[in-house]
């Protein structure tokens, strides 16, 4: 999930991830700084924030 910088929810995306991955987005229409959660697969979440 990627939320703007009044916490609104901006993006909702699922993927099985198998080994490194990278992915960029496109950030120009958001709002404040983004913050990011990223879940594994026993549903702990990472939030980072910028």
């Amino acid at each position: 999930r990627i939320y703007d910088g009044s916490n609104n929810l901006v993006h909702t995306e699922y993927r099985t991830i198998d080994g490194n991955f990278g992915l960029v987005y496109n950030l120009t229409n958001v709002q404040g700084l983004p913050t990011f959660e990223v879940a594994d697969n026993s549903g702990n979440v990472r939030t980072i924030k910028y």
